[in-house]
C-alpha cells in the first residue's frame, strides 16, 4: 500500500513539474498573479473563473476561434498578455478595456502558408500603454496601414518568423512611429534590422 502511495505521489509531482515547465516555456514574463489556460474556445466562458485582478494572462486559443470585442475587458489590472494559437483574425475592439497592458505577445504557432492571418485597422488602438509588442510565427496576408495606430508609448516591436508579403509592407506601417523598432527573420530569411525612426 505504501509503495502505491509513493508511486502516486511521484506521479503527482511529475505532473506538477511538467505543468510548471509548460507554463514557463509558454508564458513569458510571469510576474504577479498569473493565469495560464489552454484550449480556449470562448474567452468569456473559459476565463470566468479567473479573478479580474490578474496581472498576467497566457492563453492558448483553440483553432478557428475569433476573438470577440471586449472579451478580456474585465481584467482591469492586466499588464502582460500572451496569446498563442491559430489566430486567423483579431477583430478591432478585441483589446477594449485593456489600457493597462504594457506587454503583448502574439504567437500564431507557425501557420504554414503566407495567407492565413489578418491584422485589421486599429487592431491595437485600445492598448494605449503598450510598450512592448511581439508577433511570432504569424503568416500575415492582410495588414492594415494603421494596424499599429493609437499605441503612442510603444518602444519595441518585434516580428519573428512572420511572412509579410514584402518587407516594405511592414516598414510602411511603422515609418511614422518615433519608437525603436526591432524586426527579425521576416519570411524565413535571416534578416536582422533595428530601425530607429525619429
Amino acid at each position: 500500500m505504501s509503495l502505491v502511495c509513493v508511486q502516486l505521489g511521484l506521479f503527482v509531482f511529475w505532473i506538477f513539474v511538467n505543468y510548471w515547465m509548460y507554463i514557463h516555456a509558454n508564458c513569458p514574463s510571469m510576474i504577479g498573479f498569473t493565469a495560464s489556460c489552454w484550449d480556449i474556445y470562448d474567452l468569456k466562458v473559459n476565463l470566468s473563473v479567473v479573478p479580474s485582478n490578474y496581472q498576467t494572462l497566457c492563453l492558448e486559443i483553440r483553432s478557428g476561434y475569433v476573438m470577440q470585442s471586449g472579451a478580456l475587458s474585465r481584467f482591469y489590472a492586466l499588464e502582460r498578455l500572451h496569446l498563442e494559437g491559430f489566430l486567423p483574425t483579431i477583430l478591432h475592439g478585441t483589446f477594449k478595456g485593456l489600457s493597462s497592458v504594457k506587454t503583448l505577445s502574439l504567437n500564431c504557432k507557425g501557420m504554414i502558408q503566407c495567407n492565413n492571418a489578418s491584422l485589421l485597422s486599429n487592431t491595437f488602438r485600445d492598448l494605449t500603454n503598450l510598450e512592448e509588442h511581439s508577433i511570432d510565427d504569424c503568416m500575415l496576408s492582410v495588414m492594415a496601414l494603421d494596424v499599429f495606430g493609437g499605441i503612442p508609448l510603444l518602444k519595441k516591436l518585434t516580428v519573428n518568423r512572420c511572412c509579410a508579403q514584402e518587407l516594405s509592407d511592414l516598414l510602411c506601417r511603422i515609418v511614422h512611429m518615433s519608437q525603436s523598432i526591432t524586426i527579425n527573420n521576416i519570411c524565413h530569411h535571416v534578416i536582422g534590422l533595428k530601425l530607429i525612426v525619429g
